[in-house]
């Protein structure tokens, strides 16, 4: 409602002759009320603000493109530091795993050492123990533990194909079903 004492102002779209949506503003100033307070007379002055809208909005879409691509840049950032650290322990880890077969080779020697020490200087308690990891009671539990948990995983990670993380998977299970 228009007061004597103010200027409003409108901003709409309105259909023209041509058919299109243009934006306009209106200003209005009332000059005379009756005695309800209704205008009867009052200044206007209507503009087509259509250029500017559509300024004004090509404006806001470029910020918003630029704040989107200046967050892109920096997802790119975030995203690329994790994967560069992801790469290097990879490379790393592949390192480590062309020297497994030879860690593994070695807890062999180890292991096989813990049984044949013993059996070059026997006394009758050990020489009891031993005959039955080798050929007695417990042989099949002792000897599917080494072929198992040890020689099998060890001819898989001789190989370069072993060293695949499927075939390092399923020696790792062998492991600890031998164990």
């Amino acid at each position: 409602m228009i007061k004597t004492d103010e200027i409003n102002a409108a901003e709409y779209r309105m259909k023209t002759n041509s058919g299109q949506y243009e934006w306009f503003r209106t200003r209005a100033k009332a000059l005379e009320m009756d005695e309800a307070g209704t205008p009867t007379h009052a200044f206007t002055i209507t503009q087509n603000i259509d250029k500017e809208k559509k300024e004004f909005q090509k404006k806001e879409q470029a910020e918003e493109a630029d704040i989107m691509n200046r967050l892109g840049k920096m997802l790119t950032h975030e995203i690329r530091n994790p994967v560069t650290n992801i790469s290097l322990a990879t490379e790393m880890l592949k390192e480590q795993l062309q020297k497994l077969p030879l860690l593994a080779l070695l807890y062999l020697y180890f292991n096989v050492n813990e049984y044949l020490i013993p059996a070059f200087k026997m006394k009758k308690p050990e020489e009891a123990h031993l005959t039955n990891l080798f050929g007695g009671e417990f042989a099949p539990l002792f000897w599917f533990a080494i072929l198992v948990g040890m020689i099998i995983p060890i001819i898989i990670m001789l190989f370069r194909a072993g060293r695949k993380p499927f075939p390092m998977f399923i020696a790792g299970i062998m492991v600890v079903v031998g164990a």
